[in-house]
């Protein structure tokens, strides 16, 4: 079998991360491997908490492009500019940082035992350009893969910051899904699949993989003004309303929406990747 594997986005720890690569899919299947990253490490530091409120590291990625394809047997890699697409990253992005700005400080109805309320969401910390930097890189990286060949019976999707457990196998892949294992455990009205991680053939994972050209798409097919995105929330046992700008700015229901959009069929499996963040 062979496979395309496009790891994409900020390099961070992934010299940590490669020995469970090696050990559970690059000695066991035929694999070619595309690395596109930043030039910075990305890593977070100290006393960061959450995926909110936090820095990262500005520490420069310590290999060339040809010490890492030497290093890691890799097919191509690309080491890029962390500021150069910025500006572009800031056009497209605009209407959605307005709207985002707009509703920082918007009251949302919720009710509890019949009773409604209103709480104040702060959306205003959202972070949109990483939103739009990782679903670039995503494409960036499969258009590399595409340059090289075409013909592979299986793409895997990863970041670089992601470690796989004892358990990883491909058994439970459906060749004519995207595969993927959810951020959340099934539940009405709030449950999705996590970013980070899928594989599929090479048609389905060529419009996974373009999410970024798709974006100003989305913002019409999520109908971002419109505060309707109600969901339940067991930790105070009520529903929820917020923005509908909300359902862009979490990347995680942002692709669950692109793909359901794009009327490919998914399949959910095992979660076997471990997020490792500096």
């Amino acid at each position: 079998m062979k496979i395309g594997v496009c790891l994409s986005g900020h390099y961070r720890n992934f010299d940590y991360n490669y020995e469970s690569w090696e050990k559970y899919v690059f000695s066991r299947y035929n694999c070619d491997v595309f690395l596109h990253t930043w030039d910075m490490m990305g890593n977070r530091n100290e006393g960061s908490q959450n995926d909110v409120n936090f820095s990262e590291s500005l520490d420069k990625v310590k290999y060339t492009e040809h010490e890492l394809k030497k290093k890691y047997g890799f097919t191509n890699v690309v080491i890029q500019d962390y500021k150069a697409p910025l500006q572009e990253f800031n056009e497209k992005s605009k209407r959605v940082r307005e709207l985002r700005n707009k509703t920082a400080s918007i009251k949302v109805i919720s009710t509890n035992v019949g009773v409604l309320s209103q709480e104040e969401v702060n959306l205003s910390n959202r972070r949109i350009t990483h939103l739009y930097s990782m679903w670039y890189k995503a494409v960036k990286c499969f258009e590399m893969l595409e340059a090289h060949n075409t013909d592979y019976d299986l793409i895997i999707k990863c970041r670089p910051d992601i470690r796989l457990r004892d358990s990883f196998n491909l058994d439970d892949i459906d060749i004519g899904s995207i595969n993927w294992p959810w951020y959340n455990q099934r539940q009405q009205h709030y449950s999705e699949p996590h970013d980070y991680y899928a594989v599929g053939n090479f048609k389905n994972m060529k419009v996974y993989n373009n999410l970024y050209n798709h974006m100003d798409e989305m913002e019409s097919v999520l109908d971002i003004e419109k505060p309707v995105n109600i969901f339940w929330d067991n930790e105070i046992d009520r529903y929820m309303q917020i923005p509908g700008i909300n359902k862009f700015l979490n990347p995680h229901t942002l692709l669950f929406y692109y793909i359901q959009h794009m009327g490919i069929q998914t399949k959910e499996i095992l979660n076997h990747c471990i997020l490792m963040r500096g």
